[in-house]
């Protein structure tokens, strides 16, 4: 079970707040837990400032870590080193980490990159071999374990870039886009009839969810009837943006779906809450998962087994 340390660009709050009140998520060599305390937002800058990050928890013997970035299937949209406007696309990430294995033509190759106005990404050698110097203490301690939430990474070449560039383990990231958002719950108890209604009308793409997966005992109409429906709605593809919406019978209704949905079912199957304490009735809900619309479900959450697991791609070298 992968118990990593979480690196989060501090601009991705909502985020944060997930992997603190969750200590949740899923991959494909098991259940994630992730401790309140090893959830680290950083000033994200630059790929430079993620590698340094990297290094700094591998000194402290962390193995295993979780990266919370923006992502796109051929990079990290990020600068690769503060002062520069160029991203690390594959190309640059595969230079680098050649030119951090001792490749003398990448290190040429990388002192001649420019930006669109011909202006050097690394002034000089010296600057270059301080970020080189970073990938290779990263390559040589190793990483065990690389978990990235970033958008589509696993749909291009960015995945195995990263992986081969820091001389990774085992490197895992998605292939569609991640989502992350708050949700505020309504604090009130409604019928099944006015559940009805409101989930009727929400606009697509929308999920119901049964009073059984809300953790509700059955009523009249048995344990299938609706308990919850939420719905996202892209609102822009370039960045992507989403609003939300979420209609529930009750707030016990909204808190016991989180622990399908949400929560590794170990904790409430035997009476225990997650690390962070998970999602208490009342609050903004945080929220992590994968956009689907082309799939059986318009987005999936980590509870939802195999469903969130076929958007995650792997690269492995032992």
């Amino acid at each position: 079970m992968p118990n990593p340390v979480a690196l989060i660009d501090s601009r991705f709050t909502e985020m944060v707040a997930y992997y603190r009140t969750f200590s949740s998520d899923e991959t494909w060599s098991g259940h994630i837990e992730v401790q309140p305390r090893d959830v680290v937002p950083f000033a994200y800058t630059s790929v430079e400032a993620l590698f340094t990050q990297i290094r700094n928890q591998l000194r402290l013997g962390r193995r295993e870590i979780l990266v919370g970035t923006h992502g796109y299937p051929s990079q990290l949209p990020y600068p690769i080193i503060g002062g520069t406007d160029v991203a690390a696309d594959a190309t640059t990430l595969d230079q680098l980490g050649q030119a951090a294995g001792g490749s003398s033509t990448a290190r040429s190759t990388l002192l001649g990159f420019v930006n669109m106005r011909g202006v050097k990404v690394f002034k000089d050698g010296a600057r270059l071999d301080q970020l080189l110097s970073v990938i290779r203490d990263i390559r040589t301690m190793r990483i065990d374990h690389l978990e990235i939430r970033g958008c589509n990474l696993g749909s291009g070449t960015g995945l195995k870039a990263i992986h081969d560039c820091l001389n990774s383990k085992h490197t895992v990231a998605p292939t569609v886009t991640f989502i992350s958002g708050f949700v505020r719950p309504s604090p009130r108890t409604i019928s099944d009839g006015q559940l009805a209604t409101e989930a009727a009308q929400m606009a697509e793409k929308k999920r119901r969810y049964t009073r059984g997966e809300c953790g509700l005992g059955p009523n009249s109409a048995g344990q299938d009837s609706l308990g919850l429906a939420m719905r996202w709605t892209e609102v822009s593809v370039s960045p992507h943006r989403y609003t939300t919406g979420i209609t529930a019978l009750s707030p016990q209704a909204a808190e016991g779906w989180t622990k399908t949905a949400l929560e590794n079912s170990y904790y409430h199957i035997f009476g225990r809450v997650p690390p962070g304490g998970g999602y208490r009735a009342g609050g903004n809900l945080p929220l992590i998962g994968m956009w689907t619309p082309n799939g059986s479900k318009p987005f999936v959450f980590p509870g939802d087994g195999f469903d969130y697991l076929q958007s995650l791609a792997v690269e492995n070298t032992p």
